[in-house]
């Protein structure tokens, strides 16, 4: 046995750390919102960023991935060709359509947020909380998108112009 402040304790809990009753974790420090200190608090904003610059790439690179990852999918609307994104029932729009960027100012605006936002959140909140947090607000950002759009065309498509509409108008 071994001499404590209060009494004896056994030499094995002295070893683990044990020997108040709390778990060895108990003592390790938090964040304000009780996530654990990372040693790169910037991690997984440095992951999301680089997963919405690898999507903008590849969108670059190959355009017709653009119509797979957007909520409303294909134009023309029907009954032209049949119903697709999330309307026709694919669901995982919701969250590629998160990391779709098409205009080079949309994603530098957005980077340029969620590093400024994003790493005194993670270290903040901490990680899980920080990604929960990142695809609660996108899902909601997708669906009150997809709750406004027009459902006749999609976000990314030029809007339909009238043939009175298309002659220049004088002041």
């Amino acid at each position: 046995m071994v001499n404590a402040s209060v009494g004896f304790q056994c030499p094995e809990c002295v070893r683990t750390g044990s020997g108040t009753g709390h778990a060895p974790t108990a003592a390790m420090p938090r964040t304000i919102a009780g996530g654990s200190i990372a040693a790169d608090p910037r991690l997984l904003t440095k992951i999301l960023i680089g997963i919405n610059l690898a999507v903008f790439i590849a969108v670059q690179i190959h355009e017709s991935l653009l119509t797979d990852f957007v909520l409303l999918g294909a134009w023309p609307p029907e009954p032209f060709t049949p119903t697709q994104g999330v309307a026709g029932g694919e669901w995982y729009r919701l969250v590629t359509s998160m990391f779709t960027h098409q205009e080079p100012w949309h994603i530098a605006f957005n980077m340029l947020s969620l590093w400024w936002l994003g790493g005194p959140l993670e270290a903040a909140l901490g990680r899980v909380r920080y990604l929960a947090l990142y695809f609660v607000s996108g899902l909601a950002g997708s669906a009150l998108a997809y709750l406004l759009a027009s459902r006749t065309r999609p976000r990314w498509a030029p809007p339909a112009r009238s043939s009175a509409s298309s002659a220049p108008r004088r002041c």
